[in-house]
């Protein structure tokens, strides 16, 4: 993880967000989470922090992780976090 990068959350929301409006669809993020080693049932309920994921070279989590890093900002700006 780079210096400037904080952890933040991924979840299944930001995965539903990618390319404007296509998203992977249930059996691609559940294939995505055993591959990868994690539990769908979790991630679905708690998400994934950017620290466990980050070392995946995947384009459309790259995407993903895109989007979850923006909510995140935003959220800081607002003061939800």
């Amino acid at each position: 993880m780079a210096e400037s990068d904080e952890d933040f959350l991924v979840t299944v929301a930001d995965w539903r967000k990618i390319r404007g409006g296509s998203h992977y669809c249930v059996a691609g993020v559940r294939l995505f989470c055993g591959t990868h080693g994690f539990s769908f049932n979790d991630f679905i309920r708690n998400g994934v922090s950017y620290s466990r994921i980050s070392h995946i070279k995947n384009a459309m989590l790259d995407e993903v992780i895109a989007v979850a890093r923006e909510r995140n900002r935003q959220e800081k700006l607002n003061g939800s976090v």
